[in-house]
């Protein structure tokens, strides 16, 4: 905007911002004289509008964690596609398939004698005798029967693995002081198959047994 000086009529050529919306008092560089200056009406209102502006700055990037620091960093977690979530479900259902088919071999080869030569070849062939059972609370006692003498033998058998188990015959043996065998039988449980966790009692008795006897074996007889 232009001043002028009303008392010489200098005129001036002066920012509008150095004016500003309510005006300031100035003084004439001819004269001195000095007076309160205020913007047209059309000029304070474009000065206030301007005023109003509000500049926002430019956002601020993250730095970098440097190396060394002990600020822990952010990372998004990455997203995954369905066709990622479809290749995991798959994958645990084929590791799971794989796994019953080997829990259960046993009871597929009994049901099925083809499998055998199947898991034979993978090297899964029928369980050893007795795997996946425990023998429990064995315990022996002696009595007179009949006038002869008899070795009783009591305990449990548990399944203590996953999966059904079929209970084989066992094999009882009465043994010498070197372990050699002094006497033998076998016998069998009346559950022939146990679930998971669970027990069958067993009772056997030897009628006049060799003597002398320095121990008693109990073991899972092979098919």
């Amino acid at each position: 905007m232009i001043l002028a000086c009303p008392s010489c009529a200098a005129k001036f050529l002066v920012e509008d911002s150095a004016i500003g919306v309510s005006g300031r008092q100035v003084r004439c560089g001819r004269c001195k004289h000095e007076w309160f200056a205020t913007l047209p009406a059309d000029a304070a209102v474009a000065a206030a509008s301007a005023e109003a502006v509000t500049i926002m700055p430019p956002p601020r990037r993250p730095r970098p964690i440097p190396p060394g620091s002990n600020l822990p960093a952010v990372v998004s977690p990455p997203r995954r596609s369905a066709a990622a979530v479809v290749g995991w479900i798959l994958l645990v259902l084929v590791v799971a398939a794989v796994a019953g088919l080997v829990l259960a071999r046993e009871s597929l080869m009994a049901a099925v004698p083809a499998l055998k030569p199947l898991y034979d070849t993978v090297g899964l062939g029928p369980p050893l005798p007795g795997e996946g059972l425990q023998l429990e609370d064995v315990g022996t006692s002696s009595a007179v029967v009949e006038g002869a003498s008899v070795i009783l033998v009591e305990g449990r058998i548990r399944n203590i693995s996953t999966a059904p188990r079929l209970v084989p015959a066992l094999r009882g043996a009465l043994r010498d002081e070197q372990k050699r065998d002094l006497q033998s039988w076998t016998f069998t449980v009346p559950s022939p198959r146990l679930a998971p966790g669970e027990a069958v009692a067993f009772r056997t008795e030897v009628r006049r047994p060799s003597t002398p006897v320095a121990e008693m074996s109990i073991t899972f007889q092979a098919n």
